[in-house]
């Protein structure tokens, strides 16, 4: 079921499903760190981190900006 785009996303249950610390790597988004940034320093495959913000982006937010090279996606979470 697709939640409204004003909803908070579950981040335990992201955590959950991705295995990794989705907070963490939406706090690096906010602090503009690039996807291969928080790759490497997270050891995070590169691909989960854009079905994660493809998943975000589809159920909670606006387009999120990922700072990889030609991406053109707009990322807020306040």
């Amino acid at each position: 079921m697709r939640k409204n785009k004003n909803s908070e996303p579950d981040i335990k249950a992201l955590n959950k499903k991705y295995g990794f610390n989705v907070g963490k790597v939406i706090g690096l988004w906010k602090s503009n760190k690039h996807d291969t940034e928080i790759s490497e320093a997270l050891d995070i495959d590169y691909l989960d981190l854009y079905e994660l913000r493809k998943e975000l982006e589809s159920h909670y937010l606006a387009p999120i900006k990922s700072y990889s090279k030609g991406s053109i996606h707009m990322f807020t979470l306040d």
